[in-house]
């Protein structure tokens, strides 16, 4: 999945352009998805959930216009998810009906809170964007050995042994990838200031 310029995909998903609503909708699903797990939801609630926030984006889509000035996208964004949180919180307990969104999250989430959530699946997201761009860039044995090393935190003897590398290639692919997905990120921050972690 290649990020797209958030302004000029929105742009095409308004204009009625399919193709731009597939990929919008393959760029959020999963995140969406992830929020609502991470908020307790089961994986037929999630389900929903990606539906209904999708939905909803694409039944306001005549009215909404995206001014990156006036506010983030992923503000929106989240604010359409923690309203549906807020439904799917709302069905399971009756005492919750008549509560304002934030005493439903209050009640629902002491300690764990749904902008939180939000803000680290934002993250989440866009590092996955970045390392699918760099599984690209990279030779599969580079990028697993970064992988094994970086992100599931084996040991460098562990990881050679298991890739059959010396210790001292595991260092240079690690150093590598961290160039390129610097360069990664950097170039998607300059297209789309919101692409941060």
């Amino acid at each position: 999945m290649a990020w797209t310029t958030r302004k000029s995909l929105i742009d095409r998903v308004l204009e009625g352009d399919e193709d731009s609503w597939d990929t919008f909708y393959a760029n959020y699903s999963r995140l969406i998805y992830a929020i609502g797990e991470k908020c307790g939801l089961s994986a037929d609630d999630c389900e929903d959930l990606v539906q209904e926030v999708m939905r909803t984006i694409f039944n306001n889509k005549d009215s909404f216009r995206y001014d990156s000035a006036a506010g983030k996208f992923r503000t929106y964004l989240t604010g359409i998810v923690k309203h549906k949180v807020c439904d799917f919180y709302r069905k399971r307990d009756d005492r919750m009906v008549a509560m304002d969104e934030e005493a439903v999250l209050e009640a629902a989430e002491p300690a764990n809170r749904l902008d939180d959530v939000c803000t680290e699946e934002w993250k989440n997201h866009v590092l996955n964007v970045a390392l699918m761009e760099l599984r690209e860039k990279v030779e599969p044995e580079t990028f697993d050995a970064f992988q094994m090393y970086v992100l599931q935190e084996r040991q460098p003897r562990e990881v050679a042994d298991a890739l059959s590398i010396s210790e001292s290639a595991v260092y240079v692919y690690k150093n590598r990838c961290v160039k390129y997905l610097r360069l990664i990120i950097d170039k998607y921050r300059n297209l789309d200031p919101e692409f941060c972690i």
